[in-house]
């Protein structure tokens, strides 16, 4: 999975609005961490077992 195409899609549309969407790009980051944590504690936990 790539974020890129998503940040580039991010970008390229605060560019049209001309707006800054730091909510666009902070949410995003904040939800991959919390999905990172949540599956290394699951995956920790199976594989500890």
């Amino acid at each position: 999975m790539t974020w890129k195409p998503v940040a580039y899609t991010i970008t390229s549309a605060s560019r049209k609005t001309s707006r800054p969407v730091p909510s666009a790009v902070t949410i995003p980051s904040c939800v991959i961490r919390s999905m990172r944590s949540v599956i290394s504690s699951v995956f920790g936990s199976a594989t500890a077992g």
